[in-house]
């Protein structure tokens, strides 16, 4: 009987460990999704949104570091340093060892000239964490701010072995060698940092400069033929180039985060500079692999670069990832379309269907998909059904009263 209760007893404690342990896991999940809806307001300019959107989190939970970290974020960026000084404070109360306070100290102290305060945050992250690349590249970026380019080319060095896709860390590590005098080598980085990021603009004028200097012209005009492209995107207006600046900072103070290179390359995409917003995503993708919706962004460039069969690899991925996501279903219906693959792209439609009945696109190309496969009388069906389920009016209502009028004006009903 002892036995049996003593049995009993340690499945109750199993159980409460396991529900404590999925309860945390559903707490961190939340903090996580408000970091990222946080990146997402701040990217669209609504700082205010994203500063109760953490206050909101901080309410429910005053532990979650992370949101006093994204909270600093936005006090830095309004330039409100003290503000951001103290939530990383308060943060380091709750658990003195949390690395990224150290670093976020450390970094803002160094972009306030203060070397005395940002060197003791470095160099504790350093303690804690000396394999973390963010940790590496603040201390790179503190030392070539305090005009040491030996220790900076050191530290970015080693974060480069650690994170060898990431162009700050080559282009950090340029102006280091640079100052060192090591011109071919500096040269090389910078290269290297506007091949990992196509967008990168200072990137190819510093390598242009110097490569001129350095007597490789057919390189330096190249280089500034790149620099003179992307520079007409800034030039389009205040707006532009205000936008574009803001989030390149994003990305230059925190590379390590992905929600700012899929910040840049939306930015890129919206102004048709498809090939640097499609690099932005795969980084993107690079930092968050399991990401369902770049998978579909990057889709949806590739699609409308004509090149389907590679859309349709994204799409299938992003859908796998996530079944329920009715508009990769949609899209690898597009891509299949593309294809001459109408039999495939059906399957796709009527799978979006099911998931998303409101959404009055995935009914039309349904209905397009029928036509394709010369089957009007059930393309008529598919836009009846649409008509009695859609509760929207507009032009998406519209688009598909007109296509039934149409395919019933051909069969002369």
């Amino acid at each position: 009987m002892g036995s049996e209760v003593l049995s009993r007893s340690r499945q109750w404690v199993w159980w409460a460990m396991l529900l404590a342990g999925a309860a945390a896991s559903a707490q961190t999940l939340e903090v996580e999704s408000r970091v990222s809806q946080t990146n997402a307001l701040l990217a669209a300019g609504r700082q205010e949104e994203a500063l109760q959107l953490c206050r909101e989190g901080l309410a429910q939970d005053s532990t979650a570091l992370p949101l006093y970290t994204a909270i600093a974020a936005i006090y830095a960026r309004e330039g409100r340093y003290s503000l951001a000084i103290e939530q990383l404070e308060t943060a380091l109360r709750f658990d003195p060892r949390y690395v990224l306070g150290y670093v976020n100290l450390g970094g803002i102290y160094t972009k306030l000239g203060q070397a005395q305060n940002a060197k003791p945050h470095l160099k504790r992250a350093l303690e804690l964490a000396p394999d973390q690349p963010v940790v590496l590249r603040r201390l790179g970026e503190f030392y070539l701010n305090d005009q040491q380019p030996g220790p900076a080319a050191f530290h970015l060095r080693q974060a480069i072995l650690l994170n060898p896709g990431d162009a700050t860390l080559y282009f950090s590590l340029g102006k280091a060698l640079e100052a060192l005098g090591g011109e071919p080598e500096a040269l090389g980085a910078y290269q290297q940092a506007a091949r990992l990021d196509i967008g990168f603009e200072e990137a190819y004028f510093r390598a242009a400069t110097l490569a001129r200097k350095l007597g490789q012209t057919g390189y330096a005009d190249s280089a500034m033929a790149v620099f003179g492209h992307l520079q007409q995107l800034s030039a389009r207006g205040l707006d532009q180039a205000k936008a574009l600046r803001e989030l390149r900072k994003a990305v230059m103070n925190t590379p390590e985060e992905a929600q700012h290179n899929l910040n840049l390359g939306i930015f890129y995409a919206e102004q048709g500079y498809e090939a640097e917003a499609l690099n932005q995503f795969e980084r993107a993708l690079q930092l968050r692999p399991g990401d369902f919706r770049v998978l579909n962004r990057i889709g949806n460039i590739l699609l409308h670069q004509q090149r389907p069969q590679e859309a349709l690899k994204r799409y299938e991925r992003a859908y796998q990832l996530s079944p329920d996501f009715a508009l990769a279903h949609m899209n690898a219906g597009q891509a299949c379309m593309q294809l001459k693959r109408s039999q495939d792209a059906l399957v796709h439609y009527q799978r979006a269907v099911a998931l998303a009945p409101q959404v009055p696109v995935a009914w039309y190309y349904l209905a397009l998909c029928h036509l394709a496969l010369a089957q009007p009388a059930v393309a008529d069906s598919v836009l009846g059904q649409a008509l009695a389920v859609v509760r929207t009016e507009g032009k998406a209502r519209q688009s598909l009263e007109e296509l039934r009028e149409k395919i019933r004006g051909r069969r002369g009903e």
